[in-house]
């Protein structure tokens, strides 16, 4: 009976379809905060939930993964293999693969069906910091304390590329949610892009201090960084321009992430609290005092964002994340109204000059000639926001092919490059006349 119940959870796990899994039916909304307490064996340092947040892997103060079933608090499996602690962990897209990186300097491919170690890659002369899969779960990349990047082939484990760039440990490494783009984040203050096509060098975002965690948004939109100087840098991931530095947070920081809803950033205390803020407006909305009764060493969003992750000394805890209000929740002073993000609204005063409609067109952009730069909603017809920051007559508009960005041009001898989401300004181009 248990291993037909093993097999059962392994193969809701890793199921390619859509598929109907009981995760809270049973309880009637509103749901309470805390919806599930689970206590492990030992203090837990990591934490990834799998895609249907069935199960939890866990990585406690022995080093070794752990395979948790959450809702009956079950122990379903502890992965043995690693010669060192584990440091860093990643689930493939539908449950098929974990990825585990040690201080023993090699990463470890799991199949979490059979429980059965699928590859063991050999690459990193010091210990292995980051992992994430890539391109479809074609590949997996992993950083470490030797400053490389390594990409291989998680089908025969051959290595495709060695970056060898950063001049300090790379300490974390994400995807884009549109596999093209990789990031890594490293101990010499730096940030760097990169093409997944050609492996090249596409941008640098410089910090002020090393960075420690980085995760993006499924939008590709926000970067978020806690560096060493205990500050959450919050960027532009395309320009690299920081939007906002995150404050309210009381302790240092030990671990972050964020929401599927492309607007809450979530970070684990040293002081036992979990802090959530808005990304738009960079105010801390929320505080979750937990009952850990210490540092949260790790914190998860489920997918669709039905439930928050968190750990602390040797118990795991499932929130709900809806974003209703929760009970038991401290509402910070710097709570935004409807936790939304008022934006500029000025109709033009004068002739619109120039017009562009979005590809998908959800979205028109027009600039007049009483310097304003408008987003409209095309399926509302209401006036999203206005860019102002341009001194004369607009002359041309444009947006960009993923429709995060617009361009304007002026008589002010200036173009200006305009985030969609927030309406800042995120460059500016300015034309230089010869002196006669």
């Amino acid at each position: 009976m248990s291993h037909m119940i093993l097999s059962a959870m392994a193969w809701c796990d890793g199921y390619t379809d859509p598929l109907l899994v009981p995760l809270n039916g049973w309880l009637q909304p509103p749901l309470p905060l805390q919806i599930k307490s689970v206590v492990c064996t030992s203090g837990v340092n990591l934490i990834q939930p799998t895609p249907s947040a069935q199960h939890v892997v866990v990585v406690t103060q022995t080093g070794e993964p752990q395979l948790w079933h959450i809702m009956s608090n079950t122990l379903v499996h502890t992965f043995k293999g690693h010669s060192g602690p584990v440091l860093c962990l990643a689930i493939t897209k539908q449950s098929h693969y974990l990825l585990t990186g040690s201080e023993d300097t090699s990463v470890i491919v799991w199949d979490l069906k059979t429980f059965e170690q699928k590859l063991r890659i050999y690459e990193h002369i010091a210990p292995v910091l980051s992992v994430t899969p890539a391109l479809g779960n074609t590949l997996l990349v992993s950083s470490g304390e030797d400053s490389r990047i390594i990409v291989t082939s998680l089908v025969t484990g051959e290595v495709a590329v060695k970056i060898d760039h950063h001049r300090g440990p790379v300490t974390a490494v994400q995807v884009t949610s549109s596999e093209d783009i990789l990031i890594s984040g490293s101990a010499d203050g730096t940030v760097c892009l990169w093409s997944l096509d050609t492996f090249t060098l596409l941008n640098t975002i410089t910090l002020p201090s090393p960075v420690l965690f980085l995760d993006i948004s499924n939008d590709s939109v926000f970067l978020l960084a806690a560096c060493e100087d205990n500050q959450l840098y919050l960027n532009t991931l395309a320009t690299g321009t920081q939007i906002h530095c995150l404050r309210g947070h009381k302790a240092s920081v030990v671990s972050i992430c964020l929401a599927g809803d492309n607007q809450r950033a979530v970070a684990g205390g040293a002081d036992g609290r979990v802090y959530v803020f808005d990304m738009h407006s960079g105010c801390l909305v929320r505080t979750i005092a937990t009952s850990h009764n210490a540092k949260v060493s790790g914190v998860k969003v489920t997918s669709n964002d039905d439930f928050l992750i968190t750990a602390g000394g040797n118990r795991l805890t499932a929130w709900s994340f809806r974003k209703e209000d929760g009970v038991g929740v401290e509402e910070s002073s710097s709570t935004i109204t409807n936790n939304k993000t008022s934006l500029a609204q000025r109709p033009h005063s004068a002739p619109i000059t120039c017009l562009e409609i979005s590809r998908d067109g959800t979205t028109a952009v027009t600039g007049g000639m009483d310097s304003l730069v408008n987003v409209w909603q095309l399926n509302t017809h209401e006036l999203h926001s206005t860019m102002e920051g341009h001194t004369a007559s607009i002359t041309c508009v444009a947006i960009s092919p993923n429709g995060l960005f617009t361009i304007s041009g002026s008589e002010d001898k200036t173009a200006r490059v305009w985030g969609l989401t927030l309406g800042l300004v995120v460059s500016i181009f300015k034309i230089k006349t010869e002196s006669a």
